[in-house]
């Protein structure tokens, strides 16, 4: 009967260990559940934020264009200006004597051209 008690120990023993070796599998098959679901999370997380920095680098790019489009318009102008400028102070001086040359030359010939009508 001592022989049963050893073998019943002995197999309670192993049982005990069995017991321990499983349950000891069973957290650490749960604690990587927990850090694949961690990892999915930031998986997740990454991907969300990697879709958002594409969706804000495509509005950068659509706007680049529009940029573009813009600065070439106020080149047009600024050429323009540039091209066909308003004078200044002492062009606009030149300008105003050459308009009141022109208008005494225009009245001398008028009168000159009377002149020479009546006389005839």
């Amino acid at each position: 009967m001592s022989i049963i008690y050893i073998l019943f120990g002995f197999l309670i023993l192993v049982l005990v260990a069995i017991y321990m070796v499983l349950n000891s599998l069973l957290s650490q098959l749960q604690n990587s559940g927990n850090t694949i679901n961690a990892y999915g999370e930031e998986y997740m997380q990454q991907r969300n934020l990697v879709e958002r920095q594409s969706e804000a680098l495509e509005l950068i790019a659509d706007n680049m264009e529009e940029v573009k489009r813009d600065v070439k318009e106020m080149k047009d102008v600024a050429d323009i200006f540039y091209k066909y400028k308003l004078p200044d102070r002492e062009e606009r001086e030149f300008i105003d004597k050459m308009l009141i040359q022109e208008e005494v030359f225009d009245g001398v010939n008028k009168a000159m051209y009377k002149n020479k009508k009546t006389t005839v």
